[in-house]
């Protein structure tokens, strides 16, 4: 019998493609074979094939939220992008098809839907984005990260299994220390880094710092993206463009500031890591926000909307996680109750339920 193939469409962010590897490593692990297909010249080039995976490109441009001319640039691209995967598809012949969302899946999803190849999707925001939602009613399941996400798909499809992190991460998680006092602070702006946490949040940082020198702090700019930061940062502030070892970054820290996408909130939680989430105010939909809601109401996390920020209050805030550490504490242990550290595992099964 031939090893069970796998198609796993995910590109533009981080958000979309490491979630896709960490499935992609579990495909592999029970025999199966796996194709990436993402859009041409985005982030999936320089991440997937070092992650050993092949990838195939196909035009693709996000239309959701952006200036009327790069929609138009998004629609041309969409007929063109299904012709391509459909070939591609016909090529490779998968048992099924993963598609992570986002604008650069949508038209492999579209091609399997066409081509009547099994086809799951992963929702990983509590807000689903509007590629999901159509793809919605033509997939056969919809694995959803979190519990409210289900209210968007017909019911029967829909299986909460969480959002897929890496094996690194879990193991990363499975060593780590409790935590019992703010001893490191690590600042994560995404792949991409954060103009917000570069500048305006670095000079709050910069001053907590100074005046608590018995605390680490670290802050990720972004590749590039250094000069932002225009600080002086006192010795127990290093700031950074890339972090290699994030698993061991946020297993040696004790609380994390910054965005809150699908990937971050998950892997936050199965580090048991307490956080204070500063939504990017232009993510599609406020998805962000609302997925900072849901670790704020279960008290893991701390939600500082951008818009509203004001310096004496984070301050305020880290000054009374550091004389209360059971505070720390308890937001360690309710973000661990909301942990699926065996998200890729569980979207697996999924798989497998519906191969042809």
């Amino acid at each position: 019998m031939s090893a069970p193939r796998l198609i796993i469409s995910a590109g533009g962010t981080g958000g979309h493609i490491f979630p896709g590897i960490a499935v992609a490593q579990e495909w592999v692990a029970m025999g199966g074979e796996v194709l990436f297909i993402g859009a041409r010249g985005g982030m999936e080039e320089r991440v997937v094939p070092p992650a050993g995976f092949t990838l195939e490109t196909v035009k693709a441009a996000p239309m959701k939220g952006m200036a009327v001319k790069d929609r138009a640039r998004g629609a041309l691209a969409l007929p063109a992008g299904v012709w391509a995967t459909t070939g591609i598809l016909r090529r490779f012949r998968p048992s099924v098809v993963l598609g992570m969302g986002g604008y650069a899946s949508f038209a492999t999803c579209a091609a399997a839907s066409a081509l009547r190849v099994p086809l799951v999707i992963c929702e990983q925001n509590s807000i689903p984005g509007l590629a999901n939602r159509i793809l919605g009613h033509t997939a056969d399941r919809i694995c959803t990260s979190f519990l409210n996400s289900a209210s968007f798909f017909p019911r029967a499809k829909v299986r909460h299994t969480g959002n897929p992190i890496s094996k690194r991460h879990v193991a990363a998680a499975a060593t780590r220390s409790t935590i019992s006092a703010l001893t490191r602070i690590v600042v994560l702006g995404g792949s991409g880094g954060a103009r917000f946490l570069n500048q305006t949040l670095a000079h709050d940082l910069a001053r907590w710092a100074a005046a608590n020198p018995d605390v680490d702090l670290l802050l990720q700019t972004g590749r590039a993206r250094e000069a932002e930061v225009t600080i002086t940062a006192p010795a127990n502030l290093k700031v950074t463009g890339f972090v290699d070892d994030v698993p061991s970054l946020l297993a040696d820290s004790s609380l994390y500031i910054g965005r809150s996408g699908a990937g971050a909130i998950f892997e936050v939680c199965a580090l048991a890591l307490p956080s204070i989430l500063i939504p990017f105010p232009g993510a599609a939909d406020q998805h962000q926000e609302h997925n900072a809601r849901v670790l704020a109401n279960a008290d893991a996390a701390v939600l500082m909307p951008q818009d509203s920020y004001q310096s004496d209050r984070f301050l305020e805030l880290l000054d009374d996680l550091k004389r209360r550490p059971e505070r720390l504490v308890a937001m360690s242990a309710a973000a661990k109750r909301l942990a699926r550290p065996e998200a890729a595992a569980a979207v697996v099964e999924v798989l497998k339920g519906v191969c042809r």
